[in-house]
């Protein structure tokens, strides 16, 4: 489980590393990870004092009988497809014509597109037998 450590044993680790012992031996002799003595002295030198204050709580992971009661209280969540409101037949009608409409646009424009590929290449094509550069656009 991970220690707290009051601001004064961080600031002592940090004075230890600052008079010159190496920051993996100082985390040995607390009994501290190094990556944490690396995180204090990172917000050390960029915040200063408040950078080892810590932000305020975070919110606690509840166990797993706070979260049955909590599931008692409010009501067991129904498992299964959620079933949505039914459209009336006019509106689904109408999106589904819509939907055939963007369709068709979408597949003309993929056929013109095709087609303008086609010639780019056919003009690349006949400007590489003449001998001349392809064109930088």
């Amino acid at each position: 489980m991970k220690r707290k450590c009051s601001l004064e044993e961080k600031l002592a680790a940090i004075a230890l590393v600052e008079q010159g012992m190496s920051a993996r031996s100082v985390s040995d002799k607390l009994h501290l990870g190094h990556h944490v003595l690396f995180e204090w002295l990172a917000a050390y030198k960029e915040r200063g004092i408040q950078g080892l204050i810590p932000k305020g709580k975070r919110p606690r992971r509840l166990s797993y009988e706070e979260k049955c009661k909590i599931i008692q209280k409010l009501g067991r969540p129904k498992t299964g497809m959620v079933r949505t409101k039914r459209i009336p037949k006019e509106e689904y009608e109408k999106e589904n014509e819509r939907l055939r409409k963007e369709n068709e646009r979408l597949r003309l424009e993929n056929l013109l597109l095709k087609k303008v590929k086609a010639l780019v290449e056919e003009r690349e094509a006949r400007n590489r037998a003449i001998g001349r550069k392809p064109s930088k656009n």
